[in-house]
């Protein structure tokens, strides 16, 4: 299982903070990016979005996954 955890507008689109998904089918970060962009089609549409790969910012998505992985979608954030 890879654990996904979803923060700010990625948190609203999929109404979850973080989810469970099988491994199966899932040899590359690019696989499970095309796996949540079709669950979630509104995720493809965000302008800019990082991604976290166990506690790691990562710009490669032919990264290999395997069980127990932590997958971290993060929008940009605002403040004052």
């Amino acid at each position: 299982m890879l654990t996904i955890l979803f923060f700010g507008i990625t948190k609203d689109i999929t109404q979850n903070a973080q989810i469970e998904v099988p491994l199966a089918g899932l040899a590359l970060l690019n696989d499970l990016k095309v796996f949540l962009y079709e669950k979630y089609p509104a995720l493809a549409n965000l302008k800019s979005l990082e991604w976290a790969h166990n506690e790691e910012y990562v710009h490669d998505f032919k990264i290999s996954l395997k069980a127990g992985d932590c997958i971290a979608l993060i929008p940009p954030v605002s403040g004052g």
